[in-house]
């Protein structure tokens, strides 16, 4: 039957396309004259009948002298005029309508379950009606027969541990349920009544990660036709967790409904077997933590991460120094309390998403992910992880009741993507241990010999800067501000190191590579203190009160939060007036832009100013530059340097100095050193000017000014942090 409806289908299509009669056609007769099927052919535009074949005429009761030309209403080929208008409108749309399904009566009176389907075919220019009739009595009364036994299952079924169910989802896509066995009141602690008229209390109960593959399961089954079989979460309502396994078989009605009968199981034991074996395979059974099974395949993951992102990883493989000897005096038992206490420190210490491992033995692995892409941040990055780890660890455990002390060893080397594998890795993390062990245990060396010599570099700078803090070498140089008329209306601060060895440093020379340290904030704290100490001083003085001093801020310290609170402090500390203070800070600032601005507004109300440093450098937004509270713009030297030989340059000067007119800023050119150039800026609107010409950053006494004397241990609370 099927190969006779197909033969049909091409024998439609051929009279569509090249408008063939049908009597000219062998295939006709086979597809029409004698299929099985009851067909009909009639006039679209008459509605009588053309053609039928012998099946129809023993489906109907009718001969063939009564029906050729006979309307199709006459003949109860359709149930009322409604029905057949609404059908053929589809067919007008789509040129076919498949399994319509209707009562009808025939000659003989007797109702029937048809199930009509149609095609607009085109034969010599007019448009005809090719119909197929099924009678589908007997399987709706097969249906209704499984209806009447369907006491007899529900008895049968209320005894089982396994829910059966029935499962409607309409076209509109609502769920219910007309039939749940008894077992649903045990799986999802309700009622069946409770769920017949929607399936959303059941729903509402699946474990919501578990949720979206039910649903997407469910569906697919659902347009494929096929077998459902799924495993799924379910919250008790008593605060448990319960494995459901679900097995159903889908059918698509004629109607659009699609029916799921199927059955939910408690596999909840199976599921716990299965993840303590599961645990078994890839989890250290001491301390819990991954095995080296899961090691290698997250150091594998990691990657291919970083492969993706370019960004750094870190692979850290550590060891507890002289571990032999807590377990040859102590015991393997109090050995292995050490080792569940490491563990839990690692797995306490590291980012969420990071993998802290038990190797074997007393051998811990860290994978760090997502560090900086450039090298250096990330050897940076890692060295903080690692030295956070190496606190941790060195704090005294309790083992057996007794304090004991016991410290590690560690290696660590960089990654990025797949250049190596991860057993190369392992072996470079393992040649830095070795190197750590050999530097006398308890610390951390990196396996690439220049990035070990960074490390000990910034380790170095830090221990002097915290020396130079404690020990006065720090100064400040002081650079002149001129107006117009240059006459010095204020002074730039600039920091400066004496170095008992290498000389005068500038900050560049010692802050840069520790940007990230406490450091940072210290120096700063220190530079603004002795700043606002030497305001403090001058105003005191009737030659020197009107003079007003600029400090450089990072962007670090800006981003504080106490940053605010901290400057109030220390002019509060210092006695100087706010408004001769200007705190200067470069384009690339904090991301909180929003906090930022309502700390400078705090500032900006009792009068200290705001002004954005090397102006024209950076990509500073004019929106940004609408939120910020500024008072100044420094024009950026580079600028300055060839606004007089480039034209390109004088044009970017005139407009950043009609710029800051404009934003009611103060315009102040850096980097004047001649006359040229201070005639070009003065010339085009130039308020304030600052370069070698006026002078170079000097201590005060080259400008004949008293020094306050330098902010001698300021920081006690450092002192003692970096003690």
């Amino acid at each position: 039957m099927q190969h006779l409806k197909a033969s049909l289908e091409r024998w439609v299509g051929r009279i569509q396309s090249e408008d063939l009669p049908a009597d000219d056609n062998n295939l006709v007769r086979a597809a029409f004259v004698d299929s099985p099927i009851a067909m009909s052919m009639s006039s679209l535009e008459t509605g009588k009948l053309l053609k039928v074949n012998d099946e129809w005429l023993r489906l109907t009761g009718y001969t063939l002298p009564e029906v050729i030309g006979s309307h199709v209403m006459d003949l109860g080929l359709w149930p009322d005029a409604a029905t057949r208008q609404n059908a053929l409108e589809k067919i007008f749309r789509t040129h076919r309508l498949h399994d319509l399904e209707m009562t009808l009566r025939f000659k003989d009176g007797v109702p029937r379950s048809i199930r009509w389907s149609g095609s607009l075919i085109f034969i010599n220019g007019a448009q005809h009606l090719l119909v197929s009739l099924q009678d589908v009595s007997k399987e709706k009364a097969v249906s209704q027969a499984l209806s009447d036994k369907l006491d007899f299952i529900q008895r049968i079924t209320a005894r089982m541990p396994d829910m059966l169910f029935q499962m409607l989802r309409k076209p509109d896509g609502t769920l219910s349920f007309p039939y749940a066995s008894p077992a649903i009141q045990s799986l999802f602690g309700m009622k069946a009544e409770q769920v017949y008229a929607s399936a959303a209390p059941m729903f509402e109960l699946v474990h919501p990660d578990d949720l979206p593959d039910l649903k997407q399961s469910m569906r697919d089954a659902a347009q494929n036709g096929a077998v459902w079989r799924h495993e799924f979460r379910l919250n008790n309502r008593d605060g448990s967790i319960r494995w459901l396994l679900g097995n159903a078989s889908v059918y698509i009605e004629t109607n659009g409904n699609v029916q799921t009968y199927g059955a939910l199981t408690d596999v909840t034991a199976r599921k716990i077997a299965e993840e303590a074996n599961q645990r078994l395979a890839f989890f250290d059974a001491l301390t819990n933590l991954p095995n080296r099974r899961l090691l290698m395949d997250r150091l594998r993951q990691a990657q291919i991460s970083g492969a993706r992102t370019l960004r750094y990883g870190a692979l850290m493989f550590l060891d507890l120094d002289h571990f032999k000897d807590i377990n040859d005096s102590l015991g393997h038992d109090v050995g292995d309390e050490l080792l569940v206490q490491v563990a839990e420190r690692l797995a306490a210490t590291v980012r969420e998403g990071d993998t802290a491992a038990r190797f074997g033995g007393d051998e811990f692995v860290v994978v760090i992910e997502n560090l900086s892409d450039q090298e250096g941040a990330a050897v940076y990055q890692a060295e903080q992880v690692a030295l956070k780890i190496l606190a941790s660890l060195n704090e005294p455990y309790e083992l057996s009741g007794k304090r004991h002390f016991s410290t590690p060893s560690m290696g660590i080397t960089l990654f990025q993507g797949l250049k190596l594998s991860a057993e190369d890795l392992l072996k470079h993390a393992d040649v830095a241990l070795y190197q750590a062990k050999f530097a006398g245990r308890n610390t951390l060396r990196f396996f690439d010999q220049l990035m070990q010599d960074a490390v000990v570099a910034r380790a170095a700078m830090n221990q002097d800067i915290s020396r130079a803090l404690a020990l006065d070498e720090l100064t400040l140089y002081y650079q002149p501000v001129v107006d117009a008329d240059k006459n010095v209306v204020s002074y730039e601060a600039y920091l400066r190191w004496n170095h008992p060895v290498r000389g005068c440093l500038n900050p560049g020379e010692f802050l840069d590579m520790n940007q990230s340290s406490p450091l940072v904030l210290a120096v700063n704290d220190w530079a603004l203190t002795q700043a606002c100490r030497q305001l403090g001083h001058w105003a005191g003085d009737e030659r020197t009160r009107h003079l007003g001093v600029s400090v450089n801020i990072s962007a670090r310290s800006l981003s504080q939060p106490e940053f605010a609170t901290q400057v109030l402090r220390i002019l509060n500390e210092t006695g100087a007036d706010p408004h001769r203070l200007t705190l200067e800070f470069k384009e690339t600032l904090p991301g909180d832009i929003d906090a930022l601005v309502r700390k400078m507004r705090i500032l900006r109300e009792i009068g200290v100013r705001f002004a954005l440093d090397d102006f024209g450098a950076g990509f500073s937004s004019l929106g940004l530059l609408k939120r910020l509270p500024l008072a100044q713009l420094k024009i950026s030297r580079s600028f300055v340097r060839d606004a007089n030989n480039s034209p390109d340059d004088a044009a970017m000067v005139r407009t950043l100095l009609s710029l800051a007119q404009h934003m009611d800023f103060v315009a102040v050119a850096e980097g004047v050193e001649n006359f040229a150039q201070y005639d070009f800026l003065h010339h085009n609107g130039c308020l304030l000017f600052q370069g070698y010409l006026f002078g170079y950053p000097e201590p005060l006494s080259h400008w004949g000014l008293e020094e306050t004397p330098s902010l001698h241990n300021a920081l006690p609370q450092l002192s003692a942090e970096l003690a």
